[in-house]
């Protein structure tokens, strides 16, 4: 973990120096355990020939029952400084002489036990002492493991030696031979650093050699020079873009331009023969009324019924045009004050009515008052028109919470309709109703959708044949008064 936010250079560095650091410790923990196990075999073979030769020279002494010359004999140990303390027992086990170094603080046993190797904080052999094949008593020497200690100590140093010399060789060579495999990579990478500052996919990186990393470096050349290709390709389909924004932007232009002539024609040129045919109809029956039959006077009728019919759809169509067109110019708007001012122009237009209303309050929204009050002239007059053959009609404007978000709804109890056409509630001058049921040319319903949409929000109704219908819309800018 600590390695991976090294340069490359010292991952390699320390990679190498950890691999020959680790091959030469296990080299040296080999060896070091070889050595060991023959240091401890010689010393223990040292200790037997002691052992021997003390035993040899101490038979006379025993044959003759002189201590004094065992003693003299034993004190010889004293030139090796290993040998902690000896003792020669005779026939019968009884200490018969005895040799301590001088700062040797434990005791000889009184009974020198049997034969043989013993190692445990010190080295212990006890041997037979024979005179022509037959026993006449017991040599028993013991030594400490100074011997072995000193060596560990000298092998120590002379290992830890080895080591840091291998270590300072292996970082000077791995030093040294970086170079050649790394300054490609090195190389690599500020060339991919200087094109991601820079933007500038002409860099290009040099081929050392005809390796992996030649390999490599190629194929990033190669990716470059893709990413050049794209982004040239880039570069002229947006300056080809951005010629056919213009274009299309004026001819768009000229498209509203004709399209405000056309609603130019519309309101003055269309409606005023329409005016005329209306008029002169009227006149027609006022005049000359007595001398048609009542065939003639329900043409005439129809005539007029027709031309103020066609003079409605091209005002909602002046509508829509001028809601599609117009510049939204949005604040805190409260749907409840709005409500209530359509509710009062419907009652005022239809006094005979008698119509429960309920209108959540405050229902405040973000959006263009004038916009907001079209939607609401459109919404409420439906709810209105179609609760017309209620004898208990019932209209509920508030707000509710779906998925986290604020949702307005109107609800009626009115005509309602079959949800299978539900596709075509706000397509233009589609009408789920018969004229002669319930009047209106289906543009309202598309006007309100336009709005809302405008808005950034949706509308979307739900129906029941005569059981009423709901319209929910969502503006997502709308929020509560604090």
């Amino acid at each position: 973990m600590r390695l991976r936010d090294l340069s490359i250079k010292w991952k390699f560095v320390v990679t190498i120096m950890i691999v020959c650091v680790s091959a030469i410790l296990a080299s040296v923990a080999v060896l070091f355990a070889f050595e060991y196990s023959a240091m401890e075999a010689l010393l223990e073979r040292d200790l037997e020939s002691i052992s021997r030769v003390s035993a040899s020279n101490c038979t006379a002494a025993l044959t003759f029952d002189d201590p004094q010359a065992a003693n003299d004999t034993l004190s010889a140990l004293s030139a090796k400084p290993a040998i902690e303390a000896a003792g020669l027992y005779d026939k019968e086990g009884r200490l018969f002489a005895s040799y301590r170094r001088a700062d040797d603080k434990n005791t000889l046993p009184e009974r020198p036990g049997s034969d043989g190797l013993e190692k445990a904080s010190h080295l212990t052999l006890i041997g037979p002492v024979m005179l022509k094949q037959e026993r006449i008593g017991t040599i028993y020497v013991r030594s400490d493991f100074s011997t072995l200690s000193n060596w560990i100590g000298a092998s120590a140093w002379v290992f830890a030696g080895v080591v840091l010399a291998t270590a300072l060789a292996a970082l000077l060579l791995s030093s040294l031979l970086q170079k050649p495999f790394l300054a490609p990579i090195v190389e690599l990478a500020d060339i991919a650093r200087q094109v991601s500052a820079k933007k500038d996919y002409s860099l290009r990186a040099a081929k050392h050699a005809e390796d992996e990393l030649g390999l490599l470096v190629e194929k990033f050349n190669e990716m470059l020079a893709q990413i050049q290709t794209r982004d040239s390709a880039l570069e002229q389909a947006r300056d080809e873009l951005e010629v056919r924004v213009q274009e299309r932007t004026r001819d768009l232009q000229e498209t509203n331009k004709e399209l405000e002539a056309f609603s130019y024609s519309v309101a003055h040129d269309l409606r005023a023969p329409l005016r005329g045919i209306d008029g002169f109809s009227q006149v027609l029956l006022e005049d000359y009324g007595p001398r048609l039959d009542e065939t003639g006077q329900e043409h005439l009728q129809r005539v007029r019924s027709a031309t103020q019919r066609m003079a409605q759809l091209l005002d909602d169509l002046l509508s829509r045009s001028k809601v599609t067109r117009s510049t939204l110019r949005p604040s805190q708007v409260d749907l409840h004050e709005l409500a209530n001012a359509v509710l009062a122009d419907l009652r005022r237009q239809n006094p005979e009515r008698q119509v429960e209303v309920t209108v959540d309050a405050p229902l405040i929204a973000k959006g263009d008052p004038g916009l907001l009050r079209i939607v609401l002239d459109n919404l409420l007059g439906n709810a209105w028109k179609f609760t017309s053959k209620k004898e208990r009609a019932r209209i509920e404007f508030g707000k509710t919470q779906a998925d986290g978000a604020s949702v307005f709804f109107l609800r009626d109890n009115g005509a309602g309709f079959d949800m299978a056409y539900a596709a075509k509630l706000f397509t233009v001058f589609h009408r789920l109703h018969k004229a002669s049921d319930f009047p209106g040319t289906g543009v309202g319903l598309a006007t309100v959708q336009r709005i809302v949409q405008r808005h950034g929000g949706r509308i979307w109704a739900e129906s029941a044949l005569e059981q009423g219908t709901t319209f929910y819309f969502t503006l997502p800018n709308a929020e509560e008064r604090p």
